[in-house]
């Protein structure tokens, strides 16, 4: 073994802490055992920072490609679901309805809140915490395929809109959108 080269690229869980022992899951569900020191010195976090640096959209597009399978997490928002034509319409109905009412129980003053919720042609994506590493690559629409390491060992790649990131945490620093 003396001389001998080992590599290891794995992502994990932490499952258990009984004082300095530590038994970690991989992304294929194996569990390990470790000291909390080798986990605290020899890996890095995809939750824990130390420092908060503010960033341009830009900039978050960067940081991902600038750390390829290391990991991280990303706090962003999903793609947008269009609505059938019949539930726009419905909807759109309902809120005419609701607008006229609020006309003339309040008169102007009623139509404040209207104005400011629109009937949408889509739903909007819900925001999303994804734990795990980007391994390279960018789709045709401009998106980061991410790999979800939380999604019950599937290890099935999400596909993330540098756009609508709102926070990135890699390599113990905390990115926030500007």
């Amino acid at each position: 073994m003396i001389g001998k080269i080992y590599s290891i690229t794995n992502y994990f869980v932490i499952k258990e802490v009984n004082g300095q022992m530590v038994i970690l899951a991989n992304q294929n569900g194996q569990e390990i055992k470790s000291n909390l020191e080798t986990v605290n010195k020899a890996m890095q976090s995809a939750d824990d920072f130390k420092s908060e640096k503010i960033v341009t959209q830009t900039q978050f597009s960067e940081i991902i490609k600038e750390n390829k399978n290391v990991a991280m997490s990303i706090y962003y928002q999903k793609t947008n679901t269009s609505k059938s034509k019949k539930a726009f319409n419905e909807e759109l109905t309902t809120w005419k309805e609701n607008v006229k009412e609020a006309f003339l129980k309040y008169g102007l003053s009623g139509l404040d809140a209207f104005a400011v919720n629109p009937v949408l042609k889509y739903i909007p994506g819900e925001m999303r915490l994804i734990k795990g590493y980007y391994p390279g690559g960018i789709g045709n629409n401009g998106f980061f395929p991410f790999v979800d390491v939380e999604d019950n060992y599937t290890l099935k790649s999400e596909a993330v809109n540098p756009r609508t990131i709102e926070y990135v945490i890699v390599n113990n620093i905390k990115y926030i959108k500007k």
